[in-house]
């Protein structure tokens, strides 16, 4: 589906917006070239929201106040292309602007777009300081509408530190704030922020009524780019609860609005998504068609991170196939572009997947003192990337396949203490449901070798690990 050009859509709209700014009444105009912008934008018609930024910046009439609107307007698109330089750069022109001239909502709604970028770059600490900045600015002047925002910026902030308690507060008040207002839309917004939280906590069901609420009102709304995050949201959600046939239908009718839509960014999202659960669900050649079509949308977009992960995804389907070649070729690829990126971080989850596809290559053909020693030392090459940046995940998951591997060969079993006891401190830093895994797969090591007739080793081991924790 083609998007109208500018001039089938609205044919008097920049006239009418130069004859308001050179004439009588400059926020008559910039009211009614926002109110285009955001529609344009919200529809990705990303060459009319370029016009319209053309037109805007070359009234040289105009005032200082809607200088800063522009300015605001122009960063939230940038940051919606992810040029998060350019976007903070506008952001910054647009609050001095605001400050300059005491336009006291310029100056809140500036911070809080700030504390929005921030958010999205992964940076916690500006973006909450610059949402309280914009809350206690908002409170000030009495303005709800700043307030809400702000509130649910926070609110993000708080569940991404885990403090589920705060983050309720924030998106609760924020709910109360648009229904007192009737705005629907962020009704939505804020519902699918609850329901983000509670998924977070694994409470499953309260993140479905939020989702399903939400789904409601984007429907009555005829939002369709919120219907099908909805409908995405809902298959995260059947997913996490083994829904397999719920999810794959939310996912297929999300695809399907998108897909007419003409939004390629988000059908990739949602095409890995589908994949992992055709993955899951042992259907591996739907699996890999939806990882090939999210691959295509990925290197047409030059979404290189996204590609990288992709590519990630497909070497474990691979691998479950026990298809040794297309898996290691995607896990070459994946490490090269997140060399290229400079992803530590990634680059670790990349390395410890090759570990696995490795092993379970060797388990296959037999384990051989060559093979084993070839695991272990690439465990240590991706643990020392893992060390570099910090990551507990990684470490913890080396620890347990250092300790599984090693469990396995009885030359090397006075290591398994080790590593066990590593992956334990490691998930202890991560979280409860980590630690349980770490201390099920102590318990199943410990029976397998009792079953072997190892029970001298298998006691050995338990008091060792008794000795650690006490």
């Amino acid at each position: 589906m083609q998007n109208p050009s500018i001039h089938e859509t609205d044919p008097d709209y920049l006239s009418e917006y130069l004859h308001l700014v050179t004439e009588t009444a400059p926020g008559q105009a910039i009211n009614c070239w926002a109110k285009a912008f955001e529609s344009a934008r919200a529809d990705w018609q990303l060459p009319r929201c370029r016009h319209l930024l053309r037109e805007a910046k070359g009234w040289n009439q105009t005032d200082e106040i809607v200088q800063a609107q522009i300015f605001i307007s122009d960063g939230i698109l940038q940051q919606q292309l992810g040029e998060w330089t350019e976007a903070e750069r506008r952001y910054r022109q647009a609050l001095s602007r605001a400050h300059t001239t005491g336009y006291a909502h310029g100056v809140a709604r500036s911070l809080n777009n700030l504390a929005l970028l921030y958010l999205e770059m992964g940076d916690l600490t500006r973006s909450a300081k610059y949402a309280e900045a914009s809350l206690n600015l908002s409170r000030q002047i009495e303005s709800e509408v700043d307030v809400v925002h702000a509130l649910g910026n926070l609110g993000i902030v708080y569940r991404r530190r885990e403090a589920w308690e705060e983050a309720v507060r924030c998106f609760d008040e924020c709910l109360v704030l648009f229904r007192k207002q009737g705005d629907r839309y962020n009704e939505g917004r804020t519902l699918i922020n609850l329901g983000n939280l509670y998924r977070a906590q694994n409470r499953f069901e309260e993140a479905m009524v939020c989702y399903e609420q939400d789904l409601s009102i984007c429907r009555k709304l005829e939002d369709c780019h919120g219907e099908a995050q909805a409908l995405n949201n809902l298959g995260l959600i059947q997913y996490a609860l083994r829904r397999w046939d719920q999810a794959i239908t939310s996912y297929r009718e999300s695809l399907a609005l998108l897909q007419m839509l003409e939004d390629t960014n988000s059908q990739r999202l949602v095409l890995n998504n589908l994949a992992m659960v055709y993955d899951d669900f042992e259907r591996w050649d739907e699996s890999l068609s939806c990882y090939e079509s999210a691959l295509l949308l990925c290197r047409t977009l030059g979404q290189r991170k996204e590609e990288a992960q992709i590519l990630n995804n497909m070497a474990v389907t691979y691998r479950k196939l026990e298809r040794w070649t297309p898996a290691y070729r995607c896990i070459d690829e994946s490490l090269e572009l997140y060399r290229d990126l400079g992803d530590r971080k990634r680059e670790a989850t990349v390395l410890l997947n090759h570990c696995v596809l490795v092993y379970d290559q060797a388990l296959r053909d037999g384990l051989t003192a060559k093979n084993v020693s070839e695991v272990l030392q690439m465990a240590q090459q991706a643990w020392t990337v893992a060390d570099e940046v910090d990551s507990n995940q990684e470490r913890m998951k080396l620890a347990q396949l250092c300790a599984e591997v090693t469990s396995n060969i009885p030359q090397l079993m006075d290591q398994v203490p080790d590593y066990l006891e590593a992956a334990l401190r490691y998930a202890r830093e991560l979280s409860h449901q980590a630690l349980t895994v770490a201390q099920t797969q102590t318990e199943h090591i410990v029976q397998r070798w009792k079953a072997q007739g190892c029970e001298d080793e298998a006691y050995a081991l338990v008091e060792q690990l008794k000795r650690i924790e006490m």
